[in-house]
């Protein structure tokens, strides 16, 4: 792969800047023959630091030029005025302290604005307030699955799905069942008495080990595959009959038939082989380097975010492969390579693997690999596929990143890469997850369609051309964030240095793609909304012809 660093983000500030130049440009790193280029308009910030502040994307009322802005933080919705994207500004807010439980995301469907709250307590259900676009209350709280962990309105808008993680306690003494909550809004406004149906997975139960063969991964101490199963994230078929959810630790994807109200299928999504060429990855923060390179090791994709697309007749899924392990209070399966008793036949060189700078530092599972069950592990697997992947619409892999998000990174950041969001130091992240592709969204431009995939941990958007499910371009990898100020000296400290306000962005939590057509300014926009600088910024995204 070609790449071509943008000093300062060049390609940006010649086009679109509309306001006085920033203390410092977005690092951009552009691809061969890019069709596309993303800069820098505004910046919206809370004016604090937190690694909690924002659960999911932002919403966005077309009509009136509004961003929904979640902060969990301060259990309050901003709504920003981006008349003009280059100078967002808040028109107002909308408190939610009278729900009192914390808040876990909000969607919008042009008369709707709906918001979840976790309960108190792993097994209390979640509530979803339906309000309208000024934030008041429309009806009374909707109870959902307990741990509400994505929000989203079908794309005819009549519906509204909520996906419940039903994730344990830390010590395994609950253990709530994974839920789909459909509710019925009414021809898109708000039911006298609103249809709610609960979609659960007890009738797996009797199924855990057909689904244990075919490689979806149940562990969970005691747990039923209804308690076991945890959605994550939702995708919705582009006829409105189908959904697909991630359940993230489980390495699968279950799929709903929304008109019957019932998961059809669970499908898992199998491993990535890190020996192949072109699917390595930096496994230690030990050796003072950029390493990516092929190591006998594989990982559970085990994706976060997920979308569907049209191409050529066909309906496709996205994902970003962030990856999650179950590492709790007291229960956990996460340990590292140095700390494993490793077959000696399936590894000759295991003392040089389990060297501090080869692979003994990286996070692995105790719960897979040891395949013959002698106590020794005959195989490693990490967490996270470091990258996205493109599967048809039963779960086939059809198309995976490998190795190339480090790789443009390392072109990008050299002397920070793989850090993390509250630290700059080359190579934090290694061991863990890498750079940790979390939100993403999927967007038309033109007759092409792009797949921009945002970054919990170094930060930044990435932008794919996915028009070819088979076939995609990398286009460009873009990231407001400041390498020159230290995030520890910003994040939870009381008075926070004047260099603080110059640190750019930390931790990608949403990613929101607005049309053309629904732009105040005419051209496709990407908000990216941040976890740790509490910050949502604006890009707009031109042709490169």
């Amino acid at each position: 792969m070609h790449l071509t660093v943008l000093a300062g983000g060049s390609l940006a500030v010649a086009c679109v800047m509309t306001t006085p130049a920033p203390a410092f440009d977005p690092v951009s790193v552009s691809g061969d023959q890019p069709t596309i280029v993303l800069s820098r308009l505004g910046t919206y910030r809370s004016g604090n630091f937190s690694d909690s502040a924002i659960e999911g994307p932002p919403a966005y009322d077309w009509e009136r030029r509004r961003l929904y802005f979640p902060l969990k933080t301060k259990q309050r919705i901003d709504v920003l005025d981006i008349t003009n994207p280059s100078e967002p500004v808040r028109d107002f807010k909308i408190d939610l302290d009278f729900l009192a439980e914390p808040l876990d995301g909000i969607a919008y469907n042009g008369k709707i604005l709906a918001a979840a709250f976790k309960g108190v307590g792993k097994s209390a259900p979640g509530i979803v307030a339906l309000l309208d676009r000024d934030g008041r209350l429309k009806a009374l709280p909707i109870p959902v699955g307990p741990q509400p962990s994505a929000i989203r309105f079908t794309r005819d808008r009549r519906k509204l799905l909520v996906a419940g993680r039903g994730e344990a306690s830390g010590d395994y003494s609950e253990d709530p069942e994974g839920t789909l909550t459909i509710i019925d809004t009414c021809n898109r406004d708000v039911c006298k008495k609103a249809k709610v149906d609960s979609v659960d997975f007890r009738r797996f139960n009797n199924r855990r080990q057909e689904l244990i063969n075919l490689g979806v991964r149940l562990y969970g101490p005691n747990a039923s595959v209804a308690q076991d199963l945890e959605p994550e994230s939702i995708a919705v078929a582009p006829d409105d009959r189908t959904a697909w959810l991630t359940l993230q630790r489980n390495n699968a994807l279950a799929v709903i038939d929304l008109k019957k109200a019932e998961v059809t299928q669970i499908v898992p999504l199998g491993f990535k082989d890190h020996s192949r060429p072109g699917a390595g990855l930096d496994a230690s923060d030990r050796d003072g380097r950029i390493n990516i390179a092929s190591w006998p090791l594989r990982s559970w994709y085990q994706p976060d975010a997920i979308a569907a697309y049209p191409s050529g007749g066909g309906v496709f899924l996205v994902t970003a492969n962030e990856g999650d392990p179950r590492d709790f209070e007291r229960y956990t399966e996460v340990t590292t390579v140095a700390e494993l008793r490793l077959d000696r036949t399936a590894f000759p060189q295991a003392a040089a693997l389990q060297r501090p700078e080869n692979l003994g530092r990286l996070q692995v599972t105790t719960v897979d690999g040891d395949t013959d069950g002698d106590g020794d592990y005959d195989a490693l697997y990490a967490f996270g596929g470091r990258s996205f992947s493109i599967r048809s619409a039963s779960g086939h892999l059809i198309f995976d990143s490998g190795d190339a998000f480090e790789r443009i990174m390392a072109q990008a950041v050299p002397t920070s890469f793989n850090a993390s969001d509250t630290s700059n130091r080359l190579d934090d992240r290694s061991p863990s997850r890498g750079p940790e592709p979390e939100p993403l969204d999927v967007g038309s431009i033109g007759e092409k369609t792009y797949a921009f995939v945002g970054f919990e941990r170094l930060g930044g958007v990435i932008a794919y051309d996915i028009t070819d499910p088979a076939r995609p371009r990398f286009e460009q990898y873009i990231n407001n964030r400041n390498f020159a100020v230290d995030p520890a000296a910003c994040i939870g400290v009381a008075n926070a240095p004047p260099a603080c306000a110059e640190i750019g962005d930390l931790s990608v939590e949403g990613v929101l793609f607005i049309p053309a057509s629904q732009s105040p300014i005419g051209v496709p926009l990407l908000v990216l909304t941040h976890e740790t600088s509490e910050s949502l910024t604006l890009y707009r995204i031109d042709p490169t012809q």
